[in-house]
Order: structure tokens, then C-alpha cells, then sequence
């Protein structure tokens, strides 16, 4: 039998085709005017309409704080989103996704996915996770009966897979990594759960300790299942996007980026840097690789903050 729920927001208060499509998560399918996604052991199917978001799932549910707990609806968007409207061009990145929102996933499920993510692309990401789910998941009762429903494989599970077979999932060398780090969460030598209770440095450094996980996966995952907001992991959108509009359009390491990015949005920079990845990702994309500067050999620069777009800081 079919449950369903109301959740009374406006598609600007909360949008999930931004939010679903920002590469923060890699389990969620647009179907018609609804998205369909794996919320730990539940299918659900969660339909945008003008006065509200409405979720189905298959199980019977009478209460729902796992969906917002996963939505985090408990987070009051419009003072994030003062907060972090610094300037004209994070202006115009809220301005064209207003609904942007964060989700706090399943640290297991977020790591994995992003060792999946190096070196690859959304569509493909998505499609590894697929095959690996239906491979080494568990099956659960599915609400859309053409997508086959399959819970995210545990640890266990997966530590004691050949590495043939993940292989076959199309992870590439990834599976080497993934194999390694389900048997270190397996064995308990990391305990994913602890890292709730720790400071966020520390956790960034037990993370960077696994195989195959760099600064920037450890950052989205400290943000994406953490709740670590004051993070601001780096790729390539948001190292291009930094470096023209507040690095006088010059090569930066992304530790200084991390740095000036963490000082200048405060608290939540990991808000704004969502929505600098999904405007840039989506709106600027080919015109802001044309205008980066080609690398130079033999000048260095200060990489003093400068911001094109002249980010007067807003009361």
C-alpha cells in the first residue's frame, strides 16, 4: 500500500529538480514531474507542485522524519541564503535557483559514491551506482514499477566482492579503492559514525586517510553527510568560477581558495559554493573555461582576493 506525505513548500522554498540534479547526490531519477530515489531501505517517489512537495512510498509510514531529516527542512533556507548573498555574483546564483537546497545523507552511501565520482562524469556516476546497487544491493519493495528498487550495498558486502565484478559495475579504477575502504569501514578500523562528534578538521583528516580520498572528497563528504557547512570543497566548476571572479581571473591553488572562500561566506560557505558549482556547471560552463587565462610559466601572482563582480558585503 502506498503512503503518502505532504510537505507544504513552494518550489523557490524548495526545488528539486536544482537540488536532485547538483551533483551532491547520484541516486535520484527525473521521471515526469517527479524524481525517484533510494532513501536508505525505502523507494521514494517525490512529485514538485506549485504549493507543495508531495513523497509516496511503498512501505506503510506514519512517521516521516527520515525524509525530512534527508531534506533537511529544519534548516531556515532564507537566513542561509542572506548569509551567503555576498555579492553580485553569488547574487545571480541565487537568483537563478532560489530552491537550491542541501542534503545530509548516509555517510557510507556518500563516501562510496564519491570515490565514484573521480574522474567521471554525473550521467556516468549515476549509472555505476545503478549497476552496483542492483549488483550488490539488497532488493526492496519499489514504487515505479519499470525501476527495479535496490537498498545501497553495505561495506561487508562489498570488502568481500572481487574486484572483477566491481569492475563490471563500469567504476574503473575506483574499485580498487572502493574494495579497500568498505574493508577498513567493515573491520571497523574507521568508524564513519564517530566522525559526527569530532571536529571538522580532524574528520577531514580520518577521511584523507583512506584510500583514494582527496581533500576535495573529504570536504563533500564532511558537507553532504556531515552537516559540515563551514566546508567548501573544490572542483573544477568552483575552481574556475573562484579563481575568475575573485582571483583577477588567475591560477589559485585550491587551498587558498578553500581559505578565502571559508573567511568570506562564514558559516555556511558550503551553501554558497553549491550554488557557485550549479550556476557555474549550468549557466556559465563554456563561457567562463573560454575566459580563464592560460597558465603562466614564469610570472606568480599574490592570489589576493579581487572580485569581478564586486562583491560589496550586504547587511
Amino acid at each position: 500500500m502506498t503512503t503518502t506525505y505532504t510537505i507544504k513548500l513552494l518550489p523557490s522554498q524548495y526545488d528539486l529538480d536544482s537540488t536532485f540534479s547538483s551533483g551532491q547526490t547520484f541516486r535520484w531519477h527525473k521521471i515526469g514531474p517527479s524524481w525517484f530515489g533510494i532513501i536508505g531501505n525505502r523507494s521514494v517517489l517525490l512529485t514538485q507542485l506549485p504549493y507543495q512537495i508531495q513523497a509516496q512510498t511503498p512501505q506503510t509510514c506514519k512517521d516521516w522524519s527520515w525524509l525530512e531529516d534527508y531534506l533537511q527542512l529544519n534548516l531556515n533556507h532564507e537566513s542561509i541564503i542572506k548569509t551567503i548573498r555576498r555579492d553580485a555574483f553569488t547574487s545571480e546564483a541565487i537568483a537563478s535557483y532560489p530552491g537550491l537546497r542541501l542534503l545530509r545523507q548516509d555517510p557510507w552511501e556518500c563516501l562510496a559514491s564519491f570515490i565514484l565520482s573521480s574522474a567521471n562524469s554525473i550521467p556516468q556516476i549515476q549509472r555505476a551506482i545503478d549497476l552496483l546497487c542492483r549488483r550488490f544491493g539488497d532488493p526492496i519493495p519499489g514504487i515505479v514499477r519499470e525501476i527495479p528498487a535496490h537498498s545501497f550495498p553495505k561495506p561487508e558486502i562489498l570488502a568481500k566482492a572481487k574486484l572483477s565484478d566491481l569492475i563490471n559495475c563500469k567504476i574503473g579504477f575506483r574499485a580498487k579503492y572502493l574494495k579497500q575502504i568498505a574493508f577498513i569501514i567493515s573491520k571497523g578500523i574507521v568508524d564513519l559514525n564517530s566522525l559526527h562528534n569530532i571536529p571538522t578538521k580532524e574528520a577531514h583528516r580520518i577521511l584523507t586517510s583512506l584510500p583514494g580520498v582527496g581533500p576535495k572528497i573529504a570536504d563533500c563528504v564532511l558537507l553532504f553527510a556531515y552537516g559540515r557547512f563551514e566546508v567548501f570543497p573544490v572542483d573544477t566548476w568552483v575552481r574556475r568560477a573562484m579563481q575568475y571572479f575573485y582571483f583577477r581571473n588567475q591560477r589559485t591553488p585550491d587551498s587558498i581558495i578553500r581559505n578565502f572562500a571559508t573567511e568570506y561566506f562564514g558559516r555556511y560557505a558550503g551553501y554558497a559554493q553549491q550554488f557557485i558549482y550549479h550556476y557555474t556547471r549550468t549557466s556559465l560552463g563554456i563561457q567562463l573555461s573560454l575566459a580563464l587565462a592560460p597558465p603562466t610559466k614564469h610570472k606568480r601572482h599574490s592570489a589576493k582576493p579581487h572580485a569581478k563582480h564586486s562583491p560589496t558585503p550586504r547587511s
